[in-house]
């Protein structure tokens, strides 16, 4: 069983790894204001809505959840959210679900992940990069999925 530290460490990386431009991402980085969010990585199951509060003075929260979550019931449990905390935006992280932008994974992989924003903050660097072409190398099926 691996313990929380090294679920912890091992997250960190995947996250290291957003901030990496690709030549493949018109030398954008998979999440380009990665490298400006504080972020608290929290390990956790699935089982009281109070759980997955954001945390205060951070600004994405990870929560590592079970393992054995389905795609759909974590699907299914951010949509429950995303209604619930209206100013949140809760995206859902799968590990048997692999996430690619013009073939570079997103996805984390190891583990099922929720991150949790503050709805407002990530609109904004959304709306900035509408401003460039970093959308235009996404899937319609990924654009859907993490924008809409």
């Amino acid at each position: 069983m691996v313990d929380e530290s090294s679920i912890k460490k091992k997250v960190r990386n995947w996250i290291s790894s957003l901030m990496v431009s690709h030549q493949k991402l018109n030398n954008f980085s998979i999440c380009p204001y990665a490298h400006t969010a504080k972020y608290d990585i929290i390990c956790c199951k699935i089982n009281k809505i109070s759980d997955f509060m954001p945390l205060n003075g951070i600004e994405v929260a990870i929560f590592v959840v079970s393992d054995n979550i389905t795609l759909d019931e974590l699907i299914n449990f951010c949509e429950k959210m995303n209604k619930i905390h209206k100013n949140y935006i809760f995206l859902d992280d799968h590990k048997d679900d692999p996430t690619f932008i013009n073939e570079i994974q997103t996805n984390c992989g190891e583990f099922n992940l929720v991150i949790v924003q503050e709805k407002q903050k990530l609109l904004k660097f959304r709306e900035k990069l509408h401003k460039t072409d970093y959308y235009k190398l996404w899937s319609e099926e990924m654009y859907y999925k993490i924008v809409k």
